[in-house]
This record gives structure tokens, sequence and C-alpha cells, in this order.
């Protein structure tokens, strides 16, 4: 018996993005396929939150989450795409007004301020929510121990899927951002860049 796995993400289209009319092949990057989540949670406000995903390559306009529960009275919500070696390589505007994080269910896909050819590879996506009355809460996959997230990964290596890169923010801080002092996080939200 063979597994199929055809396709950048195996053969699994995630479903959201399909509902939001995106094509597959407008996916640039992702975290884990749609389908395997099972749970919802939210950064720790002030953090700058990072999730690493596989990129195929190519122009990506925007970063997309699904928000599970809406978020009220947000302030500084920014989304990033960083490189291994924390280089900023896009970053959106002030997010904290759109409609989407307020409303639930419903897919956020805040545009970057200019598009971003990437490369192939891995690269993390961050999100910063420096303050809300109620933090949205976002699709993830199930929630654990950011140890068991994290297994068999260490900010040495340059390899932790989910990973806190600075608390306490009031805006994005300065980059390139220093991978060697992410700390490990729960929080493991399904993230796509189209």
């Amino acid at each position: 018996m063979s597994l199929d796995m055809s396709g950048f993400f195996g053969g699994l289209i995630p479903q959201v993005l399909e509902e939001a009319g995106a094509e597959p092949g407008s996916i640039i990057a992702e975290s884990d396929p749609y389908g395997y989540l099972a749970g919802s949670n939210g950064p720790p406000a002030g953090n700058l939150v990072l999730r690493r995903m596989q990129s195929q390559g190519g122009l990506s306009t925007a970063l997309n989450m699904f928000v599970a529960t809406a978020g009220a009275v947000l302030a500084g919500v920014f989304a990033v795409a960083v490189d291994l070696n924390g280089i900023l390589l896009a970053s959106t505007a002030d997010r904290a007004a759109d409609a989407a994080l307020t409303a639930a269910p419903a897919l956020w896909s805040p545009p970057w301020q200019v598009p971003v050819q990437l490369p192939p590879g891995d690269l993390y996506a961050g999100l910063l929510v420096v303050s809300a009355t109620t933090m949205p809460l976002f699709k993830t996959g199930s929630q654990g121990l950011g140890t068991a997230v994290n297994l068999g990964t260490s900010a040495a290596a340059r390899n932790i899927r989910c990973a806190s890169a600075g608390s306490g923010l009031a805006a994005l801080p300065a980059f390139p951002l220093s991978p060697a002092a992410y700390t490990s996080l729960s929080f493991n939200p399904w993230v796509a860049l189209t």
C-alpha cells in the first residue's frame, strides 16, 4: 500500500481557502493542512508569535488565518513573514480595524504592504496583537505544552515550529530578529500565504 503524497501539501487542499474562492495554486506557503486542525486559541498579547511553514516559492500578496472566535477592541495588529535568519520578508500595516478579526467565523487575509517573492523552503509567519479587550481566537492544531508542539526542535537549531520572538511589545520589534532568542510556544495556528 502506498500513500499518495503528490502535490505540495500531500493532496490536502485547505477547505477554508476553497470556501473563500482561492485556487489551490495560489497557496505559496502553509503551516499545516487546514484539515489537521482541531482547536482554537489566541496569541499572548504583546508577543510576536511565529509559526514555521513551508514555502513552495512564488509571489505572495497576503497572509491568511482563520478567526474561530471574534476579538474585541484590538490595538496594534501586525503580520509578518520572516526567514529562518530573522530577516523581515514582508509585513502588513496595522490591521486592528479589520472586520474579520471581530467577526467569526471568518478568513482574515491582511495584505502585505508590498507583495513579496518568497523563496522555496522554510520560513516563519508572525503575528503581533499588542492588546485587546478580547483576543481573537484562531484555528489551531491540538493545543498542548510548547514542549510537545516543538518536540525535537530548538532555538539553537533554528527549527522551532511555534515560538515567541519577543514579549511586552507595543509595536513590531527591530529586524532582523535573533532566532537564538526564540522561546517555545504552544500557540500553533493554521497560516497560509497567498
